[in-house]
């Protein structure tokens, strides 16, 4: 009973902090459309150099629960040093919570949604961005992840 309790009250936290980032975005500026869509792919080709490829999020999320958590630690972690860096790790955090509880799905999709707007080029400057640090052939596309595209 306790843990049907706090799994409806988690969700319902998650729920509106989806919504309160969802809301940010819509009231975006293309500027900030921009930095938010790569660093959400400079994010993810990071994260595929590390073995993980978030954007195959509902293929592995139930081998790896505890991803959101790894997410929240590293948004606080980024926040301290560089914090519209963690924009982008905000969209991956929105995406995985949604992956685990599917009644957060439906926001997380209007969320990859609204990252449509960035530019056309904004591809091309993450992976400038992503061989500047290092990375090898990153995969930067705005595409949505498996399972979070908007359906018509």
């Amino acid at each position: 009973m306790f843990k049907r309790w706090l799994d409806k009250r988690m969700s319902k936290t998650q729920q509106d902090e989806s919504e309160r980032y969802l809301a940010m975005l819509k009231g975006a500026n293309a500027a900030v459309i921009d930095m938010v869509a790569i660093s959400t792919m400079l994010w993810a080709a990071r994260m595929q150099q590390r073995g993980t490829d978030l954007y195959d999020v509902a293929l592995w999320i139930d081998e790896e629960p505890t991803m959101a958590f790894a997410l929240g630690k590293l948004i606080k972690n980024v926040q301290g040093t560089d914090p519209g860096d963690a924009n982008g790790l905000m969209v991956w955090l929105h995406t995985v919570r949604a992956a685990q509880w599917p009644e957060l799905k439906h926001t997380a999709r209007l969320i990859w949604h609204e990252l449509q707007r960035a530019p056309s080029d904004a591809g091309y400057r993450a992976r400038q961005l992503a061989r500047d640090e290092g990375i090898d052939q990153p995969t930067c596309g705005l595409m949505a992840p498996t399972d979070f595209e908007m359906v018509r």
